[in-house]
């Protein structure tokens, strides 16, 4: 059993700031539990609206061709699996409690600790699924998690690293399956 971590940076207006801010290759992260197909994380609701975030399902095949991600596999013991499906679960039920922490951000920026009620970024949710649930432990505050830091996870296999145009050249099938199959 895996977790899928998503990596990505895509050529937005929030993306490329937070790429100037950290100097970081990737500016989000996202999490799956059967495929990195579909994926969810904390970001923006809509395309227009940067500040209307909270909890978000990601459809791979819907990114930008140009979008530059990396797909990495951690292994998972079947306790931690499914203590994370119900977390993802909870998540999904109660989507509209949560939103995204502004805050915490600035937080990072100037190394405080800063958590929103029922608030998280993106690194910061992905950290905490994936501790909650048993599969991996951080050595620091998941408030201080970013993305660039699931690079460094040493038990996690990188599956694909390049853009979503080149992963979908080597994988023709555009609906998915045989690029989902890959994953299982």
């Amino acid at each position: 059993m895996y977790a899928y971590i998503l990596l990505t940076h895509s050529n937005t207006v929030p993306a490329k700031l937070v790429r100037l801010w950290t100097g970081d290759v990737y500016s989000h992260v996202a999490v799956s539990l059967d495929s990195p197909m579909i994926a969810y994380s904390f970001g923006r609701k809509s395309k227009l609206n940067f500040l209307n975030g909270g909890f978000i399902e990601e459809q791979f095949a819907t990114m930008d061709p140009e979008t530059q991600i990396s797909i990495l596999r951690l292994p998972m013991t079947q306790k931690a699996y499914y203590r994370a499906r119900i977390l993802l679960a909870y998540f999904q039920d109660y989507s509209d409690c949560y939103h995204y922490n502004f805050k915490g951000i600035v937080g990072i920026m100037l190394h405080r600790k800063i958590n929103g009620k029922n608030a998280y970024f993106c690194s910061q949710f992905v950290s905490t699924l994936l501790e909650k649930s048993g599969a991996y432990c951080f050595s620091k505050p998941a408030c201080f998690i970013k993305p660039s830091d699931f690079l460094k996870l040493n038990e996690a296999e990188i599956l694909y690293s390049g853009t979503m145009r080149n992963y979908w050249s080597s994988n023709a099938d555009l609906n998915g399956s045989a690029a989902a199959a890959q994953w299982a």
